[in-house]
């Protein structure tokens, strides 16, 4: 027999745009977060969308870090502090620093989250922007929707630096934008 992962569920998107009182008032590149998937199986990250100030050609990272993010002081996105880059596209932003609207950083990547893990995620975008947390979305907001959650907050949600230069130093820095997954479900073949 031979087993292979096959995508057997319809997509979710979790969207943190949606969340009341979220605005578009800050940003300059990485923000961190923690993502949740308390499904009793795996699911694979097809799309993320954001919202950058930047025009023209641009770069978008999506990191992992295999524990949940908790810092009290800043958050080092590296290589060398056991993230690990799990996709990375080119895209055309379209600079907005007022609206809620997203746009495609990455489409058709293929990012496995483990079943009833909890891991730290950051996305990077040349002046992607994000939401300075105040109350009552402090100390913990949680975006909720098939069977998985981002997580943001105090200690979790990280905002500045990029990947493998320098650190996110602002918190708590909400990301705005969408994670699209679809459930990986094994199929005996």
């Amino acid at each position: 027999l031979m087993f292979s992962f096959l995508n057997l569920n319809a997509q979710t998107t979790l969207n943190t745009t949606a969340v009341s009182g979220f605005a578009n008032n800050n940003g300059s590149g990485n923000v961190t977060f923690n993502f949740q998937n308390t499904n009793a199986f795996p699911i694979i990250i097809t799309g993320i969308e954001g919202i950058t100030g930047s025009s023209g050609a641009l770069v978008a990272e999506l990191w992992t870090h295999p524990s949940p993010v908790n810092s009290s002081s800043s958050v080092t996105v590296s290589t060398a502090n056991g993230w690990t880059q799990q996709a990375t596209q080119a895209f055309t932003g379209v600079a907005n620093s007022t609206t809620l609207a997203t746009q495609v950083y990455m489409s058709g990547i293929n990012v496995m989250i483990p079943a009833g893990t909890t891991v730290g995620m950051a996305v990077y975008a040349s002046g992607q922007r994000y939401h300075t947390m105040v109350s009552p979305n402090i100390p913990l907001t949680t975006v909720a929707g098939g069977g998985c959650n981002i997580l943001m907050g105090t200690n979790i949600s990280w905002g500045g630096g990029q990947p493998n230069v320098s650190a996110s130093t602002n918190s708590p820095r909400a990301w705005l934008g969408k994670i699209t997954f679809v459930a990986a479900t094994p199929c005996a073949g």
